[in-house]
């Protein structure tokens, strides 16, 4: 006889019993392998993730920062090149004002000693005018005196001539030699004094005119000066608005320069932000699916300990399913889904403490660079709120 036999008559209620759990067990195991598929296919999900995150991380943390420290240093470098620019040409400014300032009192200097040569020169001729008036009178009052004294003469023999009458015939040969005498004395006495005087006059006009011609050639010579002194000074006049406008076309270039660069670190620095925000909302997508992981962990390990207590009970039906060629379902997949889920919550961990970094990080961003704080919320890209899930995972991670 057989052991089934030996059993004994079986009654409806305990096959009918026996009948329902088994179709629950096949439930069972068939929800426990869509289990299984989702957390492979969760799995998948977190590796990309994760190697999205880790390339986000690496983008942000060194190519930003490498491109960052190359634009600062290429901006300082430009900076100090302008700098020593308008420090050099401000010192040529400087010199060139100084020889501009040298130059203007050169020339006033000249102005001034032409127009002191200038009231020199009228006062030279006022003077040898006046000197010449004088001697115009002198020669004329010795020509009136000459002149009565002639008139004396003749008037003095006149009268000796009619007072002596008799004596004339005899002593006429004598008073015309008298006579021819004076008058030839007082005639060189003239001619000597007109000669001397027109000596003097000519010696005097000739010195004036020298002096003249000394004064006309220093004043001539001073105007030239002047001319260059003026050409000089237009040169330099120029040559300063120049260099002003080189300096101004610099600074303004280095201002346009500086505001640019300026804006591409602020739009780096608002894009590196959009791309942490973005890694952020992957980061709660990816918790959000460790705590879903958690919670079919948790069904797995209640399903499993529901059926470690029915094993024992359900001994006598082992035999019954391995006579019906039905095998048991299988438990050695519940563990190695247990270890990797294990390995899961270890690379969370991990990858929480990277979500904590690059929430710093955003922050430290957003609060030195008020733009992209501004950006962020015109755009609605704010730091997701810690949910009541993620803390049930973290404290159940703890």
């Amino acid at each position: 006889m057989s052991d089934f036999d030996a059993l004994g008559p079986v009654s409806e209620e305990f096959l009918k019993k026996r009948n329902d759990e088994k179709a629950q067990l096949q439930l069972l195991n068939t929800r426990f392998a869509s289990y299984i598929e989702k957390i492979s296919s969760l799995k998948l999900q977190n590796k990309e993730l994760t190697l999205e995150v880790e390339s986000l991380r690496s983008y942000s943390s060194t190519s930003i920062t490498e491109m960052q420290t190359e634009e600062t240093s290429k901006l300082v470098n430009e900076n100090k090149d302008l700098l020593s620019d308008i420090t050099s040409l401000k010192v040529e400014q400087d010199k060139l004002k100084k020889r501009l300032d040298e130059e203007i009192r050169s020339k006033k200097d000249a102005e001034k000693l032409c127009e002191e040569l200038r009231v020199e020169l009228e006062a030279e001729k006022q003077k040898l005018k006046s000197e010449t008036e004088e001697l115009q009178k002198k020669i004329k009052f010795q020509q009136k005196l000459h002149d009565k004294e002639v008139v004396e003469l003749k008037r003095t023999v006149q009268m000796k001539v009619t007072k002596g009458s008799d004596q004339v015939d005899n002593s006429k040969s004598e008073l015309a030699v008298v006579l021819d005498k004076i008058r030839k004395q007082y005639e060189d006495i003239a001619k000597g004094n007109i000669t001397k005087a027109e000596e003097l006059y000519k010696h005097q006009i000739e010195e004036q005119r020298r002096t003249a011609n000394k004064n006309r050639d220093e004043l001539t010579k001073a105007q030239q000066e002047i001319t260059e002194l003026k050409s000089q000074i237009q040169n330099f006049t120029s040559e300063i608005s120049s260099l002003q406008s080189t300096i101004k076309t610099m600074e303004d270039n280095h201002k346009h320069e500086k505001d640019s660069l300026d804006s591409k670190i602020n739009q780096m620095k608002g894009d590196m932000a959009n791309q942490l925000c973005k890694y952020q909302n992957l980061l709660c997508v990816k918790m959000e699916l460790d705590m879903e992981i958690s919670c079919y962990r948790t069904l797995l390990d209640e399903e499993e300990r529901r059926i470690g207590i029915l094993k024992p009970d359900n001994n006598t039906s082992s035999n019954t399913d391995s006579s019906q060629g039905k095998e048991p379902p299988e438990k050695t997949t519940v563990s190695s889904s247990d270890q990797d889920l294990k390995v899961e919550t270890r690379e969370t961990t991990v990858n929480e403490s990277i979500v904590s970094t690059s929430i710093n990080q955003v922050k430290e961003l957003t609060s030195s660079n008020p733009d992209v704080s501004q950006k962020q919320e015109q755009s609605g890209m704010t730091s997701p709120p810690v949910t009541e899930k993620t803390q049930e995972t973290e404290n159940q991670k703890g």
